[in-house]
């Protein structure tokens, strides 16, 4: 019979906060680069470096990873623009939308590919065409990063 060693001091696993964390972490990197409709349940886990059954503790599906990934996407953003406009006088209202508008485009600006999966602006998350609800033309998608010129 093996006897399991534990090491004193350390806890055998993290706090369930952290592996939530973790887990959160792995999507955000996936999404990005995949596409959430590409992404695999079993690419995060083994990012995040965890068993798939522990995903399932804290998740029930893609779509509630997204959500709570979306989530704390805002809560974020919330807490940055808070930060931004907390050391202005409550009656300097240009000083507050100036800083306010300034950090939400920088927010952007370092979080694009995220955002643009997160919230469906991409090609890399769409799974389908839509028609343009008067002209009933194909309207196309594209990248910010893709070049069209005129041809």
């Amino acid at each position: 019979m093996s006897v399991r060693r534990i090491t004193p001091g350390r806890p055998r696993t993290k706090p369930a906060e952290e592996r939530r964390a973790d887990l959160m972490d792995a999507a955000e990197g996936v999404f990005a680069e995949r596409g959430i409709d590409a992404a695999r349940i079993d690419e995060i886990t083994e990012r995040a470096g965890v068993a798939i059954g522990t995903f399932y503790l804290h998740f029930s599906s893609k779509r509630d990873i997204m959500l709570a990934v979306q989530a704390r996407f805002v809560d974020r953003l919330v807490e940055r623009q808070h930060a931004a406009v907390r050391s202005l006088p409550a009656d300097d209202w240009t000083g507050r939308v100036d800083a306010w508008l300034s950090d939400a485009v920088r927010a952007y600006v370092e979080h694009a590919e995220l955002h643009d999966v997160l919230y469906g602006h991409t090609p890399i998350n769409a799974t389908t065409e839509m028609t343009h609800p008067v002209t009933g033309g194909l309207l196309l998608a594209f990248s910010p990063r893709r070049r069209i010129t005129p041809g």
